[in-house]
């Protein structure tokens, strides 16, 4: 009989099993018990290989088999020889498809040779590192928030949306489709700040202050006589609004011949347009009283006043006021008109017109 089921073989009970001393054994019992033999030895597995197993083989205390090589792993497919596993040094395993190694495993490391594709949704609990080129086309998720880190030393291409939940260092090249980063995805800065760098030498982005990011400008360059170009004007210096300097077309700061202008309404005193005037009064007839906004630095100055009358009936004069002379503040203009009689004599005006000069 073959064996029982559970791998214990029996034979069959007959003249010649058991045997008896002096007593013959028949020729069918013999037959019998070698068919039943051959059939067992039949149904085993040949130790060169010549047998495959028709069913599955459980193995209680495991197998063992010779470390084979990268051309012909130790553990393969039938019909194919070069695919399935061999085992490369101590405490190895290695994948081999077509008599090339596709992922190797060790007790610390599992490394893949060649390009890894994941069509479901891997999961990855500790750290990932990628020596080679790390393609990802879908959307992925990587990390545990705060707690994994995802190092790239080589060039990573990710066209999908990806979610980097821990730290992500990239110690070579990522290239990212433009336009990809919201201003709400970058760091956070400080009111007033600009992103630039003012330390010598390619470094990192710095935040910059006001202060920090003019100096980067260029300078304004004032017309010599083909024009200038824009940038940055020099600050002014202590007294130049005392001394009511401007900014020049050169560039630079200068003092200004005018001090002071104004365009008074004769008839009223009223100031229609002025300059550096906090105020204009008529006192009296042919009387106009002028009070600057900042004082002069003495009572020294150039004042130039013209007037003009209503009609052409006379000519009308402006002169500075003799009892009333200049101070630092203000300053009189007394107009008077000559008729065609002749005759001179103070009078309003239609309208003043005075400079002061510096």
């Amino acid at each position: 009989m073959p064996r029982n089921g559970s791998g214990s073989y029996t034979p069959p009970s007959n003249t010649w099993n058991p045997a008896t001393p002096d007593t013959a054994i028949l020729s069918d019992d013999w037959n019998s018990t070698l068919s039943d033999l051959a059939t067992a030895m039949s149904q085993s597995l040949a130790s060169d290989g010549q047998t495959t197993a028709s069913t599955v083989i459980p193995f209680s205390q495991g197998i063992s088999v010779s470390s084979g090589l990268i051309t012909a792993p130790s553990i393969a497919v039938i019909g194919d020889s070069d695919t399935g596993w061999y085992f490369p040094a101590a405490n190895q395993a290695a994948l081999v498809a077509g008599g090339v190694a596709v992922m190797t495993v060790t007790d610390t490391t599992v490394t893949f040779p060649v390009a890894v594709s994941f069509s479901g949704s891997p999961s990855i609990a500790g750290n990932l590192t990628v020596t080679g080129n790390f393609t990802v086309n879908g959307n992925s998720t990587i990390g545990n928030a705060g707690a994994d880190t995802l190092s790239v030393v080589a060039t990573g291409t990710f066209t999908g949306n990806q979610t980097f939940n821990g730290t992500a260092t990239f110690t070579s090249t990522v290239t990212v489709p433009d336009a990809s980063f919201a201003n709400a995805k970058l760091a956070t800065v400080a009111t007033a700040t600009f992103k630039g760098r003012v330390t010598a030498g390619t470094g990192a982005v710095e935040d910059l202050t006001g202060t920090q990011a003019t100096t980067l400008l260029a300078a304004v360059v004032g017309d010599s006589g083909s024009g200038g170009t824009k940038g940055i004007v020099p600050a002014p210096a202590a007294g130049d609004a005392a001394d009511r300097k401007m900014l020049q077309a050169d560039g630079a700061w200068a003092k200004q011949s005018v001090f002071a202008f104004a365009i008074l309404d004769g008839a009223t005193g009223a100031l229609i347009k002025g300059f550096n005037v906090a105020s204009a009064t008529k006192p009296a007839t042919g009387r106009y009283e002028i009070t600057f906004t900042d004082a002069a630095a003495d009572e020294n100055y150039p004042i130039s006043a013209t007037a003009r009358l209503a009609t052409a009936s006379g000519f009308a004069n402006a002169n500075v006021s003799e009892t009333n002379p200049p101070t630092t503040t203000a300053f009189t203009i007394i107009t008077s008109i000559l008729t065609v009689a002749p005759a001179i004599a103070i009078g309003d005006v239609a309208y003043l017109y005075v400079t002061v000069y510096q």
